[in-house]
């Protein structure tokens, strides 16, 4: 077999029964907190905008608008909002295995040396996605959850292989790759043949777009759900019998032959599996505050700091932060300038921001991120205290707070309380779930879908779950 056949034999044939509990319980965790971050997205302005325009060209009502100002059109265009939505507060859960061994300090120099990978927002790109067209063909929780393993999965085996140059150049992976995830997800729930497959991501290939320079504004969000939409009708045109590559991974000018800019693994590396078998046991990680991955340990540290030593901002005389290279980059400059934000959507990729918010209101919620808290003038005062400096061992990153009084206090950034390899309750997650979605449904409606997801396994149509997350 080919590279491609390869990749459809494993969508082909990834059945629920084969998919170890852990994984399954894995894959429930995405599927509650991308549900949701598209219910708590679709109260957004972005949102608004998206699911009008769309709501206003029509389609066959197939599937299922979600949340606030539900509506029914056709499954690619259901995908497209839904996906928009589900990443809109960048809230959703990201996938990266990334450990840097950086080699110099100048933040414009890309030979540091990165192990393992980063995929970026999948559940935003899959869950619509394998909704959209779960919905259309009635298919029961089992099946959705299955297709989403196999999106999941297929989306770390080409990100595995593709190689980081990609995204450092300046490719959205979230987009770029979550399109194929999108595709294996939608032609699993098709129940396509391994020909067929092969078509879909092939299909799907022609269409992997994403720019890291549209962060920081509504396109960043639409990235992910035009990978879902991608992914939808990719698989529904290769079911019609449309064609493409017979190998569109594995051929010279193909996907991972263009795409990789010459930083690939051998093509065979897409058998490669973690340890365990499965990759959603190994890099994917849920947020707890609704803001760039790239933010979450520092702005945590920042709140354990505040609330252990009690500081106030009228105390602190200036903060440091010591940060890896790498992580400055996405933290200050990945498509927004190192500058206090004038909009909410760019605060949530500038780490100062988000440190100062953490110090002055003790706490981020949504609400740190809208346009009315970032122009507000204590924070735009505080922001001109707050230094990054740059260092080399992930071991040396630290959060120095000094006060007025000359007094210093400090904590090392380890890693976020969602990251992958650090167990959190499950009351945590479902506290997360029901304060998304009380925004878009009411309290009642609320638990009885977060009680749904959990139950996925025994739902018999998941019509159930979208007719109930439909305002």
């Amino acid at each position: 077999m080919n590279t491609t056949e390869s990749l459809a034999h494993f969508i082909v044939n990834c059945s629920y029964e084969q998919i170890p509990d852990d994984v399954k319980l894995k894959g429930m965790h995405s599927l509650i907190d991308t549900l949701a971050c598209i219910l708590v997205g679709s109260t957004e302005a972005e949102s608004e905008n998206i699911a009008g325009f769309i709501k206003r060209a029509g389609g066959n009502p197939e599937s299922r608008v979600l949340g606030a100002g539900s509506y029914q059109t056709s499954a690619a265009q259901a995908a497209l909002v839904n996906g928009t939505m589900a990443h809109v507060l960048d809230y959703d859960d990201t996938y990266s295995t990334i450990s840097y061994k950086a080699i110099n300090q100048n933040k414009d120099d890309l030979k540091n040396k990165p192990v393992g990978m980063t995929i970026g927002h999948m559940g935003a790109c899959l869950l619509p996605a394998a909704l959209a067209i779960g919905e259309s063909v009635d298919a029961s929780g089992q099946e959705l959850l299955a297709a989403y393993v196999a999106g999941f999965e297929t989306a770390c085996r080409i990100g595995h292989v593709l190689g980081l140059k990609h995204y450092a150049t300046g490719y959205h992976s979230t987009s770029t790759i979550g399109c194929m995830a999108a595709t294996a997800a939608a032609a699993r729930l098709l129940k396509l043949d391994q020909t067929q497959v092969c078509m879909a991501l092939g299909i799907a290939a022609a269409h992997a777009s994403g720019l890291r320079g549209n962060f920081g504004s509504m396109t960043k969000p639409l990235q992910a759900g035009n990978a879902a939409r991608i992914g939808v009708f990719a698989a529904q045109l290769a079911e019609n019998g449309f064609t493409a590559g017979a190998d569109i991974l594995g051929t010279e000018l193909g996907y991972i032959d263009v795409l990789s800019m010459g930083g690939n693994k051998p093509l065979d590396a897409i058998h490669d599996q973690p340890e365990g078998g499965y990759y959603l046991l190994k890099g994917n990680s849920i947020k707890f505050l609704p803001c760039g991955n790239a933010l979450q340990s520092s702005l945590e540290t920042m709140l354990d700091l505040v609330e252990e030593y009690q500081i106030t901002a009228d105390q602190v005389s200036g903060v440091e932060e010591k940060i890896l290279v790498p992580r400055y980059i996405v933290c200050t400059n990945d498509g927004v300038n190192y500058r206090a934000p004038t909009k909410g959507i760019e605060g949530k990729f500038i780490l100062p921001y988000g440190l100062a918010a953490a110090l002055l209101d003790r706490q981020i919620t949504l609400a740190t991120y809208t346009d009315g808290r970032v122009q507000q003038d204590d924070i735009q005062s505080l922001f001109a205290k707050i230094k990054l400096t740059l260092v080399t061992e992930q071991s040396d990153e630290e959060l120095i707070v000094r006060l007025h009084n000359g007094e210093e206090i400090s904590k090392p950034i380890g890693k976020s309380k969602g990251h992958w390899s650090v167990p959190f309750p499950e009351r945590r997650l479902d506290d997360k779930f029901i304060d998304c979605a009380n925004q878009a449904l009411d309290k009642h409606t609320a638990r009885r879908a977060l009680e749904c997801v959990r139950d996925i396994a025994s739902l018999g149509n998941i019509s159930a779950l979208t007719e109930l997350v439909s305002s």
